[in-house]
């Protein structure tokens, strides 16, 4: 008996070991040192770094080495404000973060007021020298743009170096009809795995196959890891495709037209009742149209009045009727 409990806790130990971790790291990081002009280093200054397409700020201090280090940033373009008393403040912008990338941002401070600003615009080609790890970067306005077959993102594997598709790759077909069977500098096809917002993608099942397909027009960045990625990634022996999409921005435009239509309708509405209960003799001195809202009584007799008068709130009648 205890023999065979043994072995069912070693098995379920087993099987955990086997399963799939539920992310993986897709956020981007920047660091840098802080230092004055004889190139010592700055201890507490305040860096600030902020998305320049949301808005998001977050903050950090320098340690005693001058160095700072502000991870789980969203890929995007970032600015770097850094500040310390007696120097001059440093505004680094412009800083492009891919998925899963590091920025070194360091800054060199001048003397001087702290109210005064020197600006620096980052190098728009950023080399990635804080990692070994190769890859390829697609953005999101060349997913959309790229004539793909079938709209399917897959077939951007294609356009690497290294990658050879075998005789079942089937971009154009989806789930078990499907086949992202392709070989990554020699390696095994089943040794890659995609990912979408740093969550495996991949179908353990066949292990051939991936769950889900977003669409090409929410992919904010398609990226590719062929070799000496860092070990986070570590059930991979082959590539790391990363998706990352556009939640953010979708979601900020969605709410932004729901606003607008909302604010809409609501004007729309209050123009109207303002209008009609001015064309309409209603003696009562609580229905009048600069007391909104209305009690209910007032808004039944309009509707009683819309019915059975309709010429009174004709548009060339709404402006010359009778005012109360």
């Amino acid at each position: 008996m205890r023999t065979g409990i043994r072995i069912g806790v070693v098995a379920l130990v087993v099987l955990a070991c086997l399963l799939p971790l539920p992310a993986q790291k897709v956020t981007s990081t920047i660091r840098g040192t802080v230092t004055d002009p004889s190139g010592a280093a700055i201890a507490g200054a305040e860096v600030t770094v902020r998305n320049q397409s949301t808005n998001l700020t977050r903050a950090a201090r320098t340690n005693s080495s001058g160095e700072y280090v502000v991870t789980d940033l969203e890929p995007g373009k970032y600015e770097v404000r850094v500040k310390q008393q007696s120097f001059k403040e440093s505004v680094t912008q412009n800083i492009e973060l891919f998925v899963s990338s590091t920025a070194v941002i360091d800054a060199a401070l001048q003397v001087g007021s702290a109210s005064e600003q020197v600006t620096v615009e980052a190098n728009p080609v950023q080399v990635e020298t804080s990692t070994g790890a190769v890859g390829n970067v697609v953005e999101g306005n060349e997913v959309r743009e790229l004539p793909l077959n079938g709209r399917s993102f897959v077939q951007l594997t294609q356009l690497m170096p290294g990658v050879s598709p075998q005789a079942s790759f089937d971009p154009k077909n989806k789930g078990l009809l499907a086949g992202v069977d392709f070989s990554v500098n020699g390696n095994n096809t089943t040794g890659n795995i995609f990912m979408v917002d740093g969550v495996n993608n991949n179908d353990i099942g066949s292990n051939r196959t991936i769950l889900v397909y977003p669409s090409i027009d929410a992919i904010q960045e398609f990226k590719i890891l062929r070799n000496s990625y860092g070990p986070e990634y570590g059930q991979a022996m082959g590539a790391i495709i990363n998706l990352e999409q556009r939640v953010q921005q979708m979601c900020q435009r969605q709410q932004r037209s729901r606003e607008t239509s909302r604010n809409s309708v609501s004007q729309t509405t209050a123009r109207l009742a303002r209008m009609h209960l001015r064309s309409v003799p209603i003696h009562s001195p609580v229905c009048r149209p600069d007391r909104l809202p209305l009690p209910v009584h007032c808004w039944y007799s309009f509707f009683l009045i819309l019915i059975f008068q309709p010429r009174r709130f004709s548009p060339a009648t709404a402006s010359t009727g009778p005012h109360r």
